[in-house]
């Protein structure tokens, strides 16, 4: 039992500091992602009666899931056809949301 704990002890505090040891370029993803989450919520907050603002929070998002998919998941090394299809899912979702607006 002592062992689990131990194991358990050790092993926490690397993966909380993690960030610590990352690139440049994801670093600088985080902060771009975390900039767009807060302007999406200023936008929501102070100009929720605008139509138009819904049509810039889908396009905000769709900018963040592009930073994540192409960072993180590391889509940036897949296969060309998954790159696109990717941008053209995403065109379409977002197409479709605002035709139905």
């Amino acid at each position: 039992m002592a062992h689990v704990r131990f194991d358990l002890v050790t092993t926490v505090p690397c993966n909380l500091f993690n960030f610590i040891v990352m690139e440049r370029k994801n670093i600088y993803t985080i902060i771009f992602l975390i900039f767009l989450t807060i302007s999406t919520a200023f936008f929501s907050i102070n100009y929720n009666d605008f139509k138009y603002i819904v049509l810039l929070i889908l396009f905000l998002s769709g900018l963040k899931f592009v930073a994540v998919t192409f960072q993180f998941m590391e889509m940036k090394k897949a296969h060309p056809f998954w790159k696109v299809f990717i941008i053209i899912f995403l065109a379409l979702f977002i197409g479709i949301i605002s035709i139905l607006l």
